[in-house]
């Protein structure tokens, strides 16, 4: 039996191939925790890092993982409640870290900014005790019934307190539906901007009233900051982040 073999069966590795070599030019949150435990490891045991500097950085860490988040779930098209969820994570930080006046809390309003802008162009629902009408235009009001209603009222109060106009319907089945107010009063005027206070009621056939659940919905034109806080610019009304509802594509 021969024991000879070609030399060229032996494999090879070719350090020069790029196949064989996968190099990332992203810095990812799990590099930067790779990169946060390596600097503690190898600290000068003499002069160790300052607990606001610790505790700024784990604040960073976090800021870092929620924004990957929030990008995640703004591709997958979740719902606003997962979208949100994140958030929470960073006011629990804050309540445990609390007592250090180093806390970074620049991270929070990092996520809340980069949030806003991303809801550019897209239609969100909110809820509001208010309706908020501009100079010109008109605004959809939607409801939700539970069951079936004979008729549905919306009355709409100025700031003194007193009804300027009554939209109504006839019988609806359960589900949702809307009403549209013109901006003008009982006498076909125009009414000023600015808020405007409602109150739905739903009637059944036997004459049991009840209070339907109320949303609006529009465009994200813009985001426009007071105090430091994003508000959306949805058709020239300022929406809260808080209250939006539902997120989807415009």
């Amino acid at each position: 039996m021969s024991d000879d073999f070609n030399i060229s069966d032996i494999p090879r590795y070719d350090a020069y191939n790029p196949t064989q070599r996968t190099v990332s030019t992203e810095l990812g949150k799990d590099d930067f925790l790779k990169l946060f435990i390596t600097r503690l490891q190898n600290q000068d045991p003499l002069s160790p890092s300052e607990d606001g500097t610790f505790i700024a950085e784990l604040a960073q860490f976090s800021s870092l993982e929620q924004m990957n988040n929030i990008n995640d779930t703004l591709a997958s098209g979740m719902g606003l409640a997962e979208y949100l969820t994140p958030l929470s994570k960073l006011d629990e930080i804050h309540t445990l870290l609390s007592g250090s006046q180093d806390v970074n809390l620049l991270g929070a309003q990092t996520i809340n900014n980069m949030m806003a802008a991303n809801l550019i162009d897209r239609t969100v629902v909110w809820q509001s005790n208010a309706i908020a009408m501009g100079d010109s235009g008109e605004v959809e009001i939607n409801y939700d019934l539970e069951s079936a209603a004979n008729s549905v009222a919306v009355s709409i109060y100025n700031e003194a307190g007193q009804i300027v106009r009554v939209l109504s319907t006839g019988a609806e089945g359960a589900g949702s539906h809307s009403l549209t107010w013109d901006g003008k009063d009982a006498n076909g005027g125009r009414l000023p901007s600015g808020n405007y206070g409602y109150q739905i009621i739903a009637v059944d056939a036997a004459g049991e009233q009840w209070h339907p659940g109320v949303s609006f919905q529009g465009k994200v034109d813009g985001v426009k900051y007071f105090d430091g806080q994003p508000y959306l610019d949805v058709d020239g009304v300022l929406v809260s982040l808080a209250d939006v509802q539902e997120i989807s594509a415009a």
